[in-house]
């Protein structure tokens, strides 16, 4: 597979969303209510991981990532789908070996 480093066919973006949430102080955001956030925005994947970073709150989910502006409350939800024919011939070519 060339270039797996930087593309990933088997996955693309379909949908970009505003939002607008209200996040509690910085400290207090933590997996817990990451989670919980997930859900009150409709996304039922498991989550991998959240942090914040530059003034950005991030979390990432297996289908979906979330980024919301800490100090406006601003962000976006990005969703990913299986690329149709695409993915399912990936999975037959994909090599992981490091040799």
């Amino acid at each position: 597979m060339n270039h797996r480093d930087m593309w990933h066919p088997e996955k693309y973006t379909t949908e970009t969303k505003a939002i607008t949430v209200k996040l509690p102080e910085e400290n207090k955001i933590d997996e817990k209510f990451s989670e919980d956030l997930g859900k009150k925005l409709g996304i039922d994947d498991k989550m991998r991981r959240h942090n914040i970073k530059k003034e950005v709150f991030k979390i990432s989910f297996e289908n979906h990532d979330v980024e919301i502006n800490i100090k406006t409350g601003k962000g976006e939800i990005v969703s990913f789908v299986k690329t149709p024919i695409i993915s399912h011939a990936m999975k037959l070519h994909k090599n992981t070996s490091n040799f």
